[in-house]
This record gives C-alpha cells, structure tokens and sequence, in this order.
C-alpha cells in the first residue's frame, strides 16, 4: 500500500526530508535561540539532544534485522518500508527515546544535575518530540505511534488478542531489506 504523500513525494524522500529539514535544520534555528542566551554550549547540547534522540531507530534497526544489517542506507531503507505501512490497520510502533519514560529519566537527570547546558538537552528531547508528533499528525497517523512502554504493551496485548500480527510489517520490510541487499528490487 502506497501512502497518499500528495505531490507524488516519494516516501523515502518524505522520510529522508523529515530528519534533514525538521530535525537537523530546524533544530538548528532553535539552537541558535539557546546558544545566545545561555551559550554555545547550552546550543550545542539543544541541537544534539534534537538530532541524537533519533538513534533510537537504529536501535530499533539493528535489533529488529537481528543484527544482519548495520549501515544507515538500510536503515532509512528499512524504515521507509516501515513508513510505507503506516496506514495499515495493524501498524504501530514504539522507539525507546520517544517515550514517556524516556522523558521522565531525562527530566530527573535534569533537576538532579541542574545545569543549563542539561536543561538545554531536555529542551531539545521535548523539541523533537513536538516535531514528530506534528509531522505524524499532518498524516493523521499520530496514533500510530506507542509514547510509553505501558501503552505499547496493552496495545500489543490487545492486537494479540483479536488475532493481529503487529510485527507483520516489519517481517515485510526485513524482507524488502534482503530483496534490496540481494540486488532484487525491492
């Protein structure tokens, strides 16, 4: 199933577009907000934390490919085919630093170590999440996405009970990631 993009975008470009111009540059633009009132370093560690909070995806690449796979190429290759299913019924998706829990631990570290360049960090985390959640919703699709372990597991749970595979989606993108490596088309 293709997704409705508008403007015949591809999907890997709208993935690509999204880490390139919503979190780097944008970020970047708030960055620099950070960096002339409380430092280049306060900047700095609100651009990175907007940035590196997606590594969760790889992550979730690495672990999801069982390890066979480790470059980024397949990793956006990977995730566009996940991109591609957003629509379907049973898709649903957690990443471990876009949860709640992921927040609430960052906001301890925050207060415990209370420092700007710290509290910037946590600025740039919440910073992105509202990014995400924006471009999830201009796809309606904002409820696709798991923002707490808890949340995941009952839904999970609740997907199993009436019978639907949530992983299926994944098992066809690691399948389309293997066609791709093989030089099938994919």
């Amino acid at each position: 199933m293709k997704i409705p993009f508008g403007g015949g975008a591809r999907p890997d470009f709208v993935l690509w577009n999204h880490v390139a111009r919503e979190h780097v540059f944008i970020n970047a633009l708030a960055a620099a907000g950070f960096a002339y009132f409380l430092g280049w370093r306060a900047g700095l560690a609100f651009w990175s934390a907007g940035v590196l909070i997606d590594f969760d995806h790889y992550i979730d690449f690495v672990y999801r490919t069982r390890a066979k796979f480790w470059g980024f190429r397949e990793m956006f290759f990977f995730h566009t085919q996940i991109f591609e299913r957003l629509y379907e019924k049973d898709f649903l998706c957690m990443e471990i630093f876009h949860t709640v829990e992921f927040m609430a631990g960052l906001t301890w570290l925050a207060v415990v170590i209370d420092a700007p360049v710290v509290w910037a960090a946590l600025a740039g985390a919440f910073f992105h999440h509202v990014l995400d959640f924006f471009h999830l919703a201009r796809r309606g699709a904002w409820r696709k996405r798991a923002f707490s372990f808890l949340e995941y597991l009952i839904r999970v749970h609740r997907m199993k009970r009436l019978g639907i595979d949530g992983c299926r989606h994944y098992q066809k993108a690691i399948e389309a990631l293997s066609g791709m490596a093989k030089g099938q088309s994919a």
